[in-house]
């Protein structure tokens, strides 16, 4: 935070570490998420409440690609280089 100039972050996922943990408990988390506040009448009456990104691939919401995966491939988009 406050960088100015442009910075290089590298996120590290690593098999049997802390790091599988975390990412297990944010499966749970997305799935609880998933239950309660993603199903919504009212997000669903009103375009503006949802976040339209035409530009997203859409295998970033294919479930049958590992969630691993997946965090790489976003983080691919977000930086640009798919």
């Amino acid at each position: 935070m406050g960088q100015i100039r442009t910075v290089q972050v590298h996120r590290l996922l690593a098999k049997d570490s802390v790091d599988e943990r975390m990412r297990e408990v944010q499966e749970r988390k997305r799935l609880l998420f998933d239950e309660f506040a993603r199903k919504s009448d009212a997000k669903e009456m009103d375009r503006r409440s949802v976040d339209t990104n035409e530009h997203r691939p859409d295998v970033l919401d294919d479930e049958a690609v590992s969630v691993e995966r997946r965090i790489v491939l976003a983080e691919y988009h977000r930086l640009g280089l798919d």
